[in-house]
Formats: structure tokens, sequence, C-alpha cells
């Protein structure tokens, strides 16, 4: 909520704009988490070194996950 009156007040962008950030960010953070705590579990499982998977691997896909996640969000939130 502090985030979205900062983005309203401060920045001075529209209402769907502020929503589209939040949420993109709310979403991103709770998929970010998943991944991060679900692929040294999966590589362990399949008998890879877990430490391999850990840090590019995650970088790699949180950063693409959160840009589809923003621009489809964005999207249907805008009508972009």
């Amino acid at each position: 909520m502090l985030n979205f009156a900062k983005i309203m007040l401060l920045d001075g962008h529209s209402a769907p704009v502020a929503l589209t950030i939040c949420i993109s960010m709310l979403v991103i953070i709770v998929i970010a988490k998943t991944i991060g705590g679900m692929l040294p579990v999966l590589a362990k499982k399949l008998g890879i070194d877990p430490a391999l998977m850990a840090s590019p691997m995650i970088a790699s896909l949180t950063d693409m996950i959160s840009v589809a996640t923003y621009f489809v969000l964005a999207s249907l939130i805008m009508g972009i």
C-alpha cells in the first residue's frame, strides 16, 4: 500500500500504472522465492550438485519470469 501511494503521489503516475507495478512486485517475489527454494531440492533429487543450480539458474529463471509477469499484468490491467 505504501508503494502504491508513493508511486501515485511522489512519482505522479496513474492508478493503473501503480497497481500494475505493485501487483507485479508481489507476484514476482512469490515466484522468485518458490523457484529459489525448489531448484536446489530438485537438483539434489536428480543427483546434481545443488550449488550449481543455485545462483545462475535461479537468477536467469527469475529474470525471465519477472519480465513476462510484468508484461502480462500490464496488458491485463492497463489494456496494452
